[in-house]
């Protein structure tokens, strides 16, 4: 199934983000480069920001419009003294995230991650589910309830046809 990479966005010099890049070498998390808040507002794949790192050399400026974009996506501060635990941690992050994505791939039970009402990463399960692709499964919108209970939902599939779920928001 095709997934979008995680992405850690570094607003600092282009040099700056190749140091950030060859210090978190093989963690599974791509690095992107900004050089103002505007650059990286014109990032693609918002739903797909693991982190967004500040540079000592950024830290004055406004993030207001970073945060509204990606709402949930940790902002860290780095100075040059906290930056080799500040990739530590998202190192650590990145690779967590990658092993709970390979045991949700893997899983028989059909499974979809949501942001903004579609789906942003779905399991082979669920892509069967839904009688559609990996990449058609992705962007497809759900009206997901806001409680913890189990609900019953008539959802429809890639062809239309509409089927019965038990969905469970985790």
């Amino acid at each position: 199934m095709t997934t979008t990479q995680r992405q850690l966005v570094v607003l600092g010099t282009a040099e700056a983000c190749r140091d950030v890049e060859a210090r978190l070498g093989g963690a599974p998390i791509e690095v992107r480069a900004a050089n103002s808040v505007a650059d990286a507002c014109k990032l693609s794949g918002a739903a797909s920001v693991a982190a967004i790192l500040l540079l000592d050399s950024h830290l004055s400026c406004d993030i207001s419009e970073l945060a509204a974009i990606w709402p949930s996506a940790p902002l860290l501060v780095a100075t040059p003294d906290s930056l080799e635990q500040t990739l530590a941690a998202i190192r650590e992050r990145a690779q967590i995230t990658d092993v709970l994505r390979q045991l949700v791939v893997q899983s028989a039970a059909p499974m979809v991650v949501m942001g903004d009402g579609a789906i942003v990463f779905g399991n082979p399960s669920a892509a069967e589910l839904f009688r559609c692709s990996g990449d058609e499964l992705l962007g497809m919108s759900i009206d997901v309830p806001s409680t913890r209970s189990p609900v019953e939902l008539a959802l429809r599939r890639g062809d239309g046809t509409e089927f019965e779920v038990e969905l469970r928001c985790v």
